[in-house]
């Protein structure tokens, strides 16, 4: 609905309460659900465009007979019994209803993220959390119309308009993923193109040392979570679902800039990283050399990464997300096999050089790698809203179940690769299989080819999704700056929002083609964005939430989490710095 609409269907709804008649109204863009309903309004530019009943729009062949025959968005609704009290239930999130089988509730997350547009999971978009409960009605949610291609609304209007009690104002408004969707998608979250620098994370501190360290990271990032978590629920009827909205609230304006702060400089970094994975491996594939792998890299930018970002509508490259996931699975399962095949035929010998520990100024590269490799945090506030029977112990479940499998397969993946080339590890391990190494193992040519196309074509389509958070968050500070008040991104004009992109995309292919390794974004981001985000914030904000002193045993984890996050930032880019002036200067 604009914001027309809105006022035309608010109006109707305040003559409702007045005539004290209980009515069940449903507003929806997938107006299947209503197919039984007396009357059918449909709402187009503040005006009533058709009404009737279903059989009669049907008939019109207009807008409604466009929209009818899509697949209901509210099945949990269909024979619910709907108390006089209100209730508001959004649901277009990132799972359908759930359902008996986990392996049904993971394919139904699968279709949904298809199906939806991309949504302003953090960075810049303001939306008020659907656990915010009021007495009367005033207006509708609103999100960006870009975004969130398909909202649903229900509202159940009693003639008292009498408000929701206490317990129910904190349960499932909204909620409709079920654990193993949750579960599903932080997951999805955590696994991305880092994974591929995993095993020269490990390298760079040995494998005893490295592994303790990443399980150690992985714990911290459970207890983050945990914390964030905390302070949402906290901040109670105000409480905000995106990190900014949340530091908004605990902080204030200070609390904005230092969310837009690390959303615009990790988003940058990731951006350049994926352009710089794509690049290689795309060069690994055509055999092009080190000279002239800038040419690919601006191909790829003007002729595909470019036009996608332009569009304000790119819901079906949500397919490349799970391109994206099916194809580190692919990766780490092809590194297990590989390491496998090798150590059999070599007469189970390891390459030269493993370590059990290394401490060298280079072994910042695993702190800051793996910091990186298990953020998630972006998206854990709006899964905690989607989560049915929201409680902080089920969405505990679904992070240690997200952050234990992504630590297996970094595990596998680490283990494998460092084994199976030690010293000489790279940062990207498919680019550890060099000609000469296949040329040599013939049986993993055509496996290895598989796995780098898989991985360019999933990192060059994901990186136009990865554009819409880092540009939301962008165009939010310009709005800001140009009006004088916080603006939401969408209200953006597409001149805007065009030059925006223009103007970002050529700083970040600036940064791919000079930029000699893709550490190097993954390394600086996890130090300073990685340390605000899983160490520094959900800290801050937790302990901005707390009543009573800060001095309190209560307090002491978080307090730890500030003061490690503070070393880690200093110390990370500090030796991060130091170890690429002695390598490329």
């Amino acid at each position: 609905l604009d914001s027309e609409s809105e006022k035309v269907v608010q109006d109707a709804l305040d003559k409702v309460v007045a005539l004290k008649r209980r009515t069940t109204i449903i507003i929806a863009h997938r107006l299947s659900t209503i197919r039984k309903a007396d009357k059918i309004c449909v709402v187009n530019g503040g005006k009533i465009a058709e009404q009737g009943t279903h059989q009669q729009l049907v008939q019109l062949n207009g807008i409604y007979a466009a929209m009818a025959p899509r697949p209901a968005a509210l099945h949990s609704i269909k024979a619910q019994h709907l108390d006089p009290q209100l209730a508001v239930v959004h649901t277009c999130g990132i799972t359908f209803s759930p359902v008996k089988s986990a392996s049904r509730d993971i394919f139904d997350t699968l279709k949904h993220q298809c199906d939806c547009a991309p949504r302003a999971v953090s960075m810049g978009e303001y939306v008020a959390s659907p656990r915010a409960a009021s007495g009367l009605v005033t207006g509708f949610a609103k999100e960006s119309d870009y975004l969130l291609k398909e909202p649903s609304y229900v509202i159940n209007l009693d003639g008292h308009k009498t408000a929701p009690s206490s317990t129910e104002a904190r349960t499932d408004q909204k909620a409709t993923s079920s654990l193993w969707g949750s579960t599903f998608t932080l997951t999805n979250t955590i696994l991305g193109s880092g994974t591929l620098a995993v095993p020269f994370a490990i390298a760079s501190s040995g494998w005893l040392l490295g592994n303790a360290i990443m399980l150690a990271i992985a714990l911290i990032t459970r207890y983050s979570v945990q914390l964030l978590l905390s302070a949402s629920d906290r901040a109670g009827q105000n409480c905000a679902k995106t990190y900014e909205s949340l530091g908004h609230f605990a902080m204030g304006a200070a609390g904005t800039r230092l969310a837009e702060f690390t959303f615009i400089f990790g988003g940058f970094g990731t951006l350049v990283s994926y352009l710089i994975f794509t690049t290689d491996l795309c060069a690994a594939v055509l055999s092009v050399g080190a000279k002239d792998k800038w040419m690919i890299t601006v191909f790829t930018v003007i002729a595909v990464v470019f036009p996608l970002s332009l569009s304000r509508r790119i819901g079906k490259l949500w397919l490349s997300s799970v391109l994206a996931i099916l194809s580190i699975g692919y990766v780490v399962a092809f590194v297990f096999v590989a390491f496998l095949s090798v150590y059999n035929e070599d007469g189970g010998v390891i390459a030269s050089g493993v370590q059990a520990v290394r401490l060298d100024p280079g072994s910042v590269y695993t702190v800051t790698l793996l910091i990186s490799a298990f953020a998630c945090h972006n998206t854990a506030l709006p899964v905690y809203e989607e989560l049915k029977d929201r409680s902080l112990a089920k969405m505990n479940r679904a992070v240690v179940g997200a952050v234990g499998v992504a630590f297996v397969l970094y595990e596998i993946i680490a283990l494998c690769g460092y084994l199976q080339f030690g010293a000489d590890t790279k940062d990207n391990i498919l680019l550890n299989f060099s000609p000469e190494y296949v040329q040599k193992h013939q049986s993993i040519a055509l496996p290895l080819l598989a796995g780098q196309l898989c991985m360019a074509l999933a990192l060059l389509l994901t990186t136009p999704i990865a554009m819409w958070p880092f540009r939301s968050c962008v165009l939010s500070v310009y709005l800001r700056v140009k009006n004088g008040v916080q603006t939401p991104s969408h209200e953006a004009s597409y001149k805007e929002y065009a030059g925006v992109t223009v103007l970002s995309l050529a700083l970040i292919l600036l940064c791919s083609i000079f930029v000699p390794s893709v550490k190097i974004p993954l390394s600086i981001v996890g130090s300073v964005s990685g340390s605000l985000l899983i160490f520094i914030m959900p800290a801050l904000f937790f302990l901005l939430q707390s009543p009573g002193p800060l001095l309190t045993r209560e307090h002491t984890g978080p307090l730890l989490m500030i003061a490690t996050g503070i070393v880690v930032g200093v110390l990370g880019l500090s030796l991060t710095l130091y170890k690429l002036a002695h390598e490329y200067f």
